[in-house]
């Protein structure tokens, strides 16, 4: 226990505490715990007219609390046994401050770190052509020895996208000649020497391409996969850029050319931040900066439940999705599913014309701008089709995507470079509702790549749609021993839902409750690791009430 903080703690309760008023016996909404599991992470909060002090230490044992605001807090438990609790909490008045104190009983002992552990035992692939691996403080130095900008690769291995860029994109002559000048790295984001860079640049969606200079400022960033021509365009795009981070160009978006104000409204729509976003397009006047605002407009109305959505839906529709003989734009297929699901009658008409959108959209030139292979287009409106409630549609354009994925794969020069097309087909299938013959996808994969999890994930979680238990955990059992971070959370989530279906209970407790206790979250509680502990702890509570 750190006994400097316990006496800045009492120091400074001591100091703000008034003789006010009596209060009730504990000023948090619930009483504590008494116990907990190890790694377990616990909410607290207040009752009404207190709130948690910011400024004084919050100390859950031997760490600090995270996620703190006036509301509430988290705990979590590193360590067994009997773990000090100090919470200091004030009225909101500021008049009467206080710290709460107790000991939580934490139980269990560690499991193998799921990050350090199994990262440090799982061999990397080779890096490819011309880009370091997994160690992005050796890229700045070179970055900054160089005065070269930072090309940034952040991948998941079980990311269909991010392979798909690997073997189409990323290998070849054209984008390694536009890239030169800068210093690549690849960063797998499920091993922790990736948390910094992800938590300082916001990453969220994979795979995510990010220019920075030698000082950490964003360039520009792609999220997504894309066509070779479109990606190498960007990528030279990014050097025009290179005196003016992002950071930068915020500030100035009043006096930038057309380009300059698409760059910026693009970075605030990327931060859901459609006001600022309005305000760059400002004085642009291209068909594309038309476009964009109309999707920040929606978003707007969206959000605070304008009246007249309805109407705005299809006047955008009708203006963007290139009946008129202009460029259809990518963000119709959104607006057709949303549309669906607010009125569907109104919906009904564009649902007729989908075939012909798509191929508009295939034929556009700035959804080519936008990167999107023509399968992509395929599952987008399977998805938007799917967020509309309409699984049936949904079915068939994925069932399309996934012969158009395979259509590709068939082209590549072998099977190592078409791994994540046929992920990509096996999704597809996945969604098509096709689970066998997904699996037979996965199945071959797993045979040809035998230590690589991703196929053998994606290969249980068919098989578990297919009620084929014991293979199902025989290949999830696998995966989870070959990976790490936080996809093996991810993995054991899928081994003990396995064993819930097997009526094994107790097998899938004693999974997640290992899960738990393995996890290694980070300070920064908007990582995806807190996403993949949360989803364990909601299962396990839902496991323990199941008869």
């Amino acid at each position: 226990m750190n006994y400097r903080i316990l006496a800045a703690a009492l120091i400074f309760s001591f100091a703000c505490l008034c003789p006010a008023a009596a209060r009730a016996a504990t000023l948090l909404a619930e009483a504590p715990p008494k116990t907990a599991r190890l790694n377990e992470v616990v909410k607290f909060g207040v009752i009404s007219g207190y709130h948690f002090n910011g400024s004084a230490p919050q100390v859950c044992g031997a760490r600090p609390a995270f996620d703190v605001s006036g509301g509430g807090l988290k705990c979590q438990f590193t360590s067994g046994g009997g773990q000090a609790v100090l919470l200091n909490i004030c009225d909101d008045k500021n008049t009467s401050c206080m710290t709460e104190e107790f000991t939580v009983q934490v139980e269990g002992k560690p499991a193998a770190r799921a990050d350090a552990g199994a990262a440090a035992q799982v061999p990397e692939e080779p890096p490819l052509e011309g880009f370091l691996l997994n160690v992005p403080a050796r890229a700045l130095r070179q970055a900054r020895r160089e005065k070269k900008l930072l090309f940034i690769d952040f991948f998941g291995k079980w990311c269909p996208p991010c392979r798909v860029m690997e073997e189409t994109v990323l290998n070849r002559p054209e984008f390694l000649a536009a890239s030169r000048g800068m210093v690549r790295v690849s960063l797998d984001i499920d091993r922790p020497l990736a948390r910094e860079w992800v938590s300082r640049f916001r990453v969220s969606g994979y795979p995510t391409f990010l220019v920075a200079d030698a000082r950490l400022r964003e360039i520009g960033r792609w999220t997504g996969s894309g066509n070779l021509e479109a990606f190498v365009l960007w990528v030279k795009e990014q050097e025009r850029w290179k005196w003016q981070p992002i950071e930068k160009a915020t500030s100035a978006a009043a006096v930038l050319d057309e380009a300059g104000k698409v760059r910026v409204a693009r970075y605030y729509m990327d931060a859901e931040n459609w006001g600022e976003a309005r305000a760059a397009l400002k004085g642009a006047r291209t068909r594309y900066a038309a476009y964009l605002d109309a999707a920040a407009q929606l978003k707007t109305a969206e959000a605070s439940g304008a009246a007249g959505l309805t109407a705005m839906y299809m006047e955008f529709i009708e203006r963007f999705d290139g009946r008129d003989g202009q460029d259809a734009e990518s963000g119709v297929m959104d607006w057709i599913g949303a549309l669906c699901k607010l009125a569907p009658a109104a919906g009904r008409p564009y649902l007729e014309g989908l075939d012909a959108l798509a191929g508009r959209l295939q034929r556009s030139g700035d959804v080519l701008k936008e990167g999107y292979l023509a399968p992509d287009i395929l599952t987008q409106l399977a998805s938007a089709l799917d967020e509309a409630g309409l699984p049936e549609q949904a079915a068939v354009f994925n069932g399309r995507a996934a012969d158009a994925y395979a259509a590709l794969a068939g082209k590549a020069g072998s099977a190592g470079q078409a791994k994540g097309l046929r992920m990509s087909q096996a999704k597809s299938l996945m969604g098509a509702g096709r689970y066998e013959d997904a699996a037979a996808v996965y199945a071959a994969l797993a045979e040809s790549f035998p230590g690589e999890y991703p196929f053998h994930r994606s290969y249980a979680n068919a098989l578990l749609k297919l009620k084929k238990y014991p293979e199902a955990l025989k290949e999830a059992a696998l995966a989870a021993n070959l990976s790490y971070g936080d996809i093996k959370l991810n993995v054991l989530l899928t081994k003990a839902r396995i064993e819930m279906a097997q009526n094994d209970k107790a097998a899938a407790v004693r999974t997640l409750r290992d899960a738990m206790a393995g996890a290694d979250l980070p300070g920064d509680s908007k990582l995806p690791t807190h996403g993949a502990y949360q989803g364990l702890k909601d299962y396990l509570k839902e496991v323990e009430a199941a008869d």
